[in-house]
């Protein structure tokens, strides 16, 4: 058994399972772009998924913010306390709006079955 085990993880490999992690990713950034506020166009933009470096021959892939071209995304996902400019002057508080954490509460069930039916679909051809 285990080296029929290993050999449906050499079958498998990283090229294959790495479509189905980055299309999951790609479904998740969708809807994070949803959730998104309506006036922060910019962030909504910044959205993306892409495919992770490889470790160990293992795939991986993510949905988040491109932090360069949104570097305030965290503000509007946690909103701030009161805030102070240099001189002193309040620029008040910015409420929380969260669209990561709302995204992946709304889609996990289908985003996590879809990646689950997928890889069964790859196992069963290698079987």
């Amino acid at each position: 058994m285990e080296r029929q085990l290993k050999d449906l993880q050499k079958q498998l490999g990283p090229d294959k399972v790495e479509p189905v992690l980055y299309e999951a990713a790609q479904d998740l950034a969708e809807a994070m772009k949803v959730k998104v506020p309506k006036h922060t166009e910019t962030l909504r933009n910044a959205i993306t998924a892409k495919k992770l470096k490889r470790y160990e021959n293992n795939a991986a892939a993510g949905a988040g913010v491109d932090r360069k071209k949104a570097p305030h995304a965290h503000l509007v996902e946690y909103g701030t306390g009161e805030r102070y400019h240099k001189s002193g002057k309040s620029v008040g508080v910015m409420p929380a709006k969260p669209f990561v954490r709302p995204a992946w509460d709304t889609n996990k069930d289908r985003i996590v079955r879809k990646v689950v039916d997928d890889l069964k679909g790859l196992v069963d051809e290698c079987l």
